[in-house]
């Protein structure tokens, strides 16, 4: 829905609330960081927005925290995904119960009964770790590896396609000891009005991967340790 469609919800719920939204669209004046103090003396009475506002802050006067569709970020198509998503939703639940007030969280959800929502409810980072730790080895991504994720950037969709199709058959015939997944679409199919296409390669010598890189043809872009693969 975005941020803008909640504070209309939220203002039409709560008619004499004080609402204030925060994401990136917030012009320089308007950013969080300017109103920080304003905030945590209680002069806003609901805050909306983005992931900034479960990073490390104290506001001694927040009671009530709710969390908008908590699994979306579970289900991108990437190995960090459920990382982040426990990493998220310990982050901002630290945002309450710090002693000030007596506070509560309302975590809306399709999959409440998943094992890493329920770990970071229950603030069980053993079982989560266990569980991506197994799921990470099974399926080869780090710590079990290094990866490499190489972008090509062209006008058409064909032509994108090709060039990685062609670039694994490099990789795989210069006797490289690397695995390489794809070719695909890249999660952001479309940039600066070009189609991009990626190549993942996974080695279990970092060294394999800067030998990739070396050998790159001019037009491709890369990323080593990549934080995602988005």
């Amino acid at each position: 829905a975005g941020t803008k469609a909640i504070v209309s919800e939220v203002e039409r719920l709560f008619p004499n609330a004080r609402v204030a939204r925060f994401d990136t669209d917030n012009a320089k004046a308007d950013r969080f960081d300017q109103n920080y103090a304003a905030i945590k003396d209680g002069q806003v009475d609901i805050l909306v927005g983005t992931q900034l506002l479960a990073k490390g802050l104290d506001l001694p006067k927040l009671s009530t925290l709710g969390v908008l569709l908590a699994d979306t970020s579970l289900y991108m198509p990437d190995f960090s995904a459920e990382e982040r998503t426990f990493q998220l939703i310990t982050q901002v639940l630290g945002r309450i119960g710090r002693g000030h007030v007596a506070g509560r969280a309302v975590i809306q959800t399709y999959h409440p009964d998943h094992p890493v929502i329920q770990a970071a409810i229950d603030k069980d980072y053993q079982k989560f770790y266990e569980a991506e730790i197994a799921s990470r080895q099974q399926f080869v991504f780090p710590p079990f590896c290094y990866l490499l994720k190489l972008t090509a950037r062209r006008a058409t969709i064909k032509s994108a396609e090709s060039a990685a199709t062609k670039l694994k058959a490099d990789i795989e015939s210069a006797g490289h000891k690397v695995r390489v997944e794809g070719p695909a679409p890249a999660f952001y199919e479309r940039f600066q009005n070009k189609f991009q296409w990626q190549l993942v390669v996974k080695a279990k010598n970092r060294q394999e991967l800067l030998n990739v890189i070396d050998a790159l043809p001019a037009n491709w872009s890369y990323d080593i340790d990549p934080l995602d693969l988005l």
